[in-house]
């Protein structure tokens, strides 16, 4: 154990020692106890399948990857620690810092949606700070911690953007095996019940899992709750795919409105005939009345995921974006506000007059009480559409004299032989070497 031996010495008398010691910064990640740290960066521009969007607030990004060094140490990898409950490591941090050594950074919320401990592979959500569309931004990830506590927060990654509820779908945060109930990831706890599915609807999806809907009486239903009685501003973003053998129908993939008088409030619909589609967000201003639309007709391929994005601008206009692209746009009598519904949120289902059962996989699901920028809907897209053009993963580094506590005799005072000194505030702290 190091002991340290603190003194208050006047700033006056230190200074008469400050010559002897280098100008270094002190790596939180190494100085945390973790063995090792990997750069991740992202990729600048939309265009370039990277960072669309320029802005100083968190912004929720996905990394995937197989790295042999985060297998579990029991396979021979490099992580100390993981939690059998969530299938997750224990021992990984990830920071805003932008050098493992000289620029450790500060932790930001992250949470594994996935992690396989026999290879490496993973699907890790984190709140970005501070990204740019045209410098690429890096984030630290440091692993290796036999003593470390877990500082995964998956409630707090979606918290910043105006997430009223987030369904990656990819994990059964609140499930038994038989029967997957979906865990909203933002603060807003809007925890999904699934209705008539089990274990075999869960599938791969777009990034990790996803929900495989039959379309005759599976859904996901989310109670009603304040933060998704939106009546201002709204977006709804997924991505879809379609099987190429369903028949002419009408689907909602996100849905907040039972269809009798009443209860109409916001959805997302997606409609087969004759092997055309058609895909449509629908505001409803009148509890009891006819929805105001936009729409857009043979954006889906069937057999392929599709992303699809909802904006409603209050007054103002309803687009449609598919895969990053504007589609559609409707921008005639556009309704001062949506109608308060208490109905229920359900994804993959409506009954109004007729059964609308949803046929394929969804993935991804989010609603936002604000309507987002195109670019914010770009970048969304280039991250989840490919992880691998959005994000580089560096080499492995280690703890380097360059960086964290140098200890080395011809830069550091020497008390005595097994003590360091480091100034702090006007005090000076003895370190008793191991």
């Amino acid at each position: 154990m190091r002991k340290f031996i603190i003194t208050t010495l006047r700033v006056s008398l230190l200074s008469l020692f400050l010559f002897i010691l280098p100008n270094t910064a002190s790596s939180a990640g190494f100085d945390d106890g973790y063995t090792y740290c990997r750069p991740m960066t992202m990729t600048a521009g939309g265009t370039s399948g990277g960072v669309a969007t320029t802005t100083t607030s968190g912004f929720p990004l996905v990394a995937t990857s197989t790295i042999a060094d985060l297998k579990h140490a029991d396979h021979g990898g490099k992580i100390e620690l993981f939690n059998t409950a969530s299938t997750t490591p224990t021992d990984v941090m990830i920071t805003n810092g932008t050098d493992c050594n000289s620029d450790p950074g500060t932790t930001i919320d992250f949470f594994f949606e996935s992690y396989a401990s026999t290879t490496g592979a993973f699907v890790l959500w984190a709140q970005a700070p501070d990204i740019s569309s045209t410098t690429a931004k890096t984030l630290l990830m440091y692993y290796g911690n036999g003593s470390a506590t877990d500082q995964s927060n998956e409630r707090a990654v979606f918290d910043a953007q105006g997430e009223a509820g987030v369904w990656t779908l990819g994990h059964d945060g609140v499930a038994t095996t038989t029967v997957p109930d979906f865990r909203d990831s933002s603060p807003n706890t809007n925890d999904g019940t699934s209705q008539n599915m089990n274990s075999t609807n869960l599938v791969d999806g777009q990034m990790d899992g996803a929900l495989d809907f039959d379309g005759i009486d599976d859904n996901v239903t989310v109670n009603d709750s304040s933060s998704l009685d939106i009546t201002g501003a709204l977006t709804i973003s997924t991505w879809i795919y379609i099987n190429d053998n369903v028949s002419a129908r009408f689907w909602s993939s996100v849905n907040k409105n039972e269809g009798a008088c009443g209860s109409r409030s916001y959805r997302m619909e997606i409609g087969v005939n004759n092997g055309s589609d058609t895909v449509s967000m629908h505001i409803y201003n009148d509890l009891c009345g006819s929805a105001v639309s936009a729409s857009v007709n043979n954006v889906i391929t069937a057999n392929t995921w599709t992303h699809i994005v909802g904006v409603y601008q209050p007054s103002d206009f309803i687009r449609l974006y598919v895969n990053g692209a504007l589609s559609a746009e409707n921008i005639s009598s556009i309704p001062a506000s949506i109608a308060d519904s208490s109905s229920n949120l359900v994804l993959g289902e409506i009954v109004s007059g007729q059964l609308q059962a949803y046929t394929g996989r969804i993935d991804d699901v989010r609603v936002y009480n604000r309507g987002i920028h195109s670019m914010d809907i770009k970048t969304i897209y280039n991250n989840t559409l490919d992880s691998t053009t959005f994000w580089t993963f560096g080499a492995e580094e280690t703890q380097s004299g360059g960086g964290g506590e140098d200890t080395t005799p011809s830069r550091v005072l020497r008390l005595f032989e097994g003590f360091t000194v480091k100034f702090i505030s006007g005090r000076v702290i003895l370190h008793q070497k191991q």
